[in-house]
């Protein structure tokens, strides 16, 4: 809409300009009749150069950012249509004297004339252009700066559910009277943990052997919560500790795990961790038991479903997360391309899956490799 009142208001008051100009000798009819002629001639010229040049910009996008270009072309491609306009509306329309456009210096004058007021309307064109490209790349920068927040926020919700830290602080308080040291390892492994997850890598890719690093803090608090109605166990070969995967990608995994794990008759949670490469492959398994439909109530596989939605965004269709049912277990299954980047990884502070052998008998770390 903006764009045609610039049309209406630039062909208008060129037609005003030209009846003062070169019309002082008609009767004021005659002067809004060439006004009326002109305007018209000018809004169907430029109305077919808007058209023309949309379309070069769709052919070529690099069109777009020659402006100077662009400027140049509207006005030495838009003269002689507007003249032709303006010619063939006058013989229609005949206006009483004729105005002199068949002596050499009258048609130089209305062609200059003419171009410019394509000249106007070319650089109100283009200027107009650049700031509703402005507005839109100002909108689609607002949008996106909000959608990168709200899902961080979903991110880090989580990373750190209430109730988990609701769970885990009612698990230290219990056991400070009569097992303070244990106590003061919890609070470690909980700041651990806290630290870690409100601390993002420099980029969004870190490796296997970072991710078992940052899951140890947590196991170990899942562990001291459930007791012996947990049992974590993990086989990572440690080839594949350097490949690399998206931060916290690990931990969702396991906590979608251990909350969706059916108790064994023994009233035990049974979790499986592996790690392999397989050629140009990372994959991680994270099992439980159960079924996948314990897994699809309302309000289940938010975690999952922001892990895909990253995985997207970084590796597209190379990437996979399979949730499925294999005789009586869930199973996750996580493949990644190992691929070199142009940036390194976090820095590995511990060993990674070593640091697991701290945990309680019942969590347990097994060196094989798939």
């Amino acid at each position: 809409m903006t764009a045609l009142w610039m049309h209406v208001w630039v062909w208008g008051m060129a037609g005003l300009g030209l009846s003062m100009f070169m019309a002082d000798d008609l009767e004021p009819l005659g002067r809004a009749l060439l006004c009326l002629e002109w305007g018209l001639a000018g809004f169907g010229a430029s109305a077919l150069l808007h058209a023309v040049d949309a379309a070069l910009g769709r052919r070529w996008p690099g069109f777009r950012r020659q402006l100077v270009g662009r400027f140049v072309l509207l006005v030495a491609l838009g003269t002689p249509l507007f003249f032709v306009g303006l010619v063939v509306l006058i013989r229609a329309w005949p206006v009483e004297p004729t105005p002199p456009l068949r002596t050499a210096q009258a048609l130089l004058e209305t062609m200059v004339l003419m171009a410019m007021n394509l000249a106007a309307w070319a650089l109100g064109h283009l200027l107009l252009e650049q700031q509703v490209l402005r507005e839109r790349a100002q909108r689609i920068a607002v949008e996106a700066e909000s959608q990168s927040v709200q899902m961080s926020l979903a991110l880090l919700r989580q990373q750190l559910h209430p109730h988990f830290l609701f769970n885990a602080i009612n698990t230290i308080s219990s056991v400070v009277d009569e097992e303070p040291r244990r106590a003061q390892a919890l609070l470690v492994d909980l700041s651990s943990l806290l630290h870690g997850a409100l601390t993002p890598p420099p980029g969004e890719l870190v490796t296997l052997a970072d991710e078992l690093r940052l899951l140890r803090p947590y196991l170990a608090l899942e562990q001291a919560r459930w007791e012996r109605g947990l049992r974590v166990t993990m086989a990572v070969d440690p080839d594949a500790e350097t490949a690399r995967l998206p931060w916290m990608a690990l931990q969702t995994l396991v906590e979608n795990a251990i909350k969706h794990a059916r108790r064994t008759a023994d009233g035990v949670r049974h979790v499986r961790i592996q790690a392999w490469r397989r050629g140009g492959e990372l994959r991680l398994d994270v099992t439980n038991g159960g079924t996948l439909g314990s897994s699809r109530r309302p309000g289940a596989g938010v975690g999952l479903s922001n892990l895909r939605a990253r995985l997207r965004e970084l590796f597209g269709a190379e990437a996979r997360l399979q949730l499925e049912e294999v005789r009586g277990e869930v199973r996750a299954r996580l493949t990644i391309p190992v691929r070199p980047v142009d940036y390194p990884p976090r820095t590995v502070a511990h060993a990674s899956h070593r640091a697991f052998r701290s945990l309680s008998p019942t969590c347990s770390l097994s060196p094989n490799s798939r």
